[in-house]
């Protein structure tokens, strides 16, 4: 299959998965965003030294992705519940191993939205 072809295969995919999942799915709520009350001390430390607001932010954006994409890898977050990656994450705030562990989540929310697409059908 030639990359022209490949692309087009892409954004087909991608469109369909915009049309099945609900639009409520694709941000973070506020009760899924980490509190600085429940980061691990590893996190207290890098965040405790942000003085920007925003990359303030951001860290706990990520860090809640990750949490999220965790319950979905130990099966306590249907995968197609699994929000977009919000704005502001960013894998500089990543651990060792946490981007393979987000490609897998999101591989599995990619996985049962088309299964759930097609059940409806």
């Amino acid at each position: 299959m030639g990359i022209g072809a490949k692309c087009l295969c892409v954004a087909a995919g991608v469109a369909f998965l915009a049309s099945i999942v609900p639009a409520s799915a694709q941000s973070l709520t506020p009760d899924q965003i980490v509190k600085t009350s429940n980061l691990t001390q590893q996190e207290i430390d890098y965040y405790q030294k942000l003085s920007d607001p925003v990359m303030a932010k951001n860290f706990l954006l990520t860090r809640s992705y990750v949490r999220l994409c965790q319950q979905v890898i130990d099966h306590r977050l249907p995968a197609v519940q699994l929000p977009d990656k919000p704005l502001g994450f960013s894998v500089r705030f990543l651990l060792p191993g946490e981007a393979t562990l987000i490609n897998t989540a999101i591989s599995d929310s990619i996985i049962a939205a088309v299964k759930e697409g097609q059940s409806k059908h």
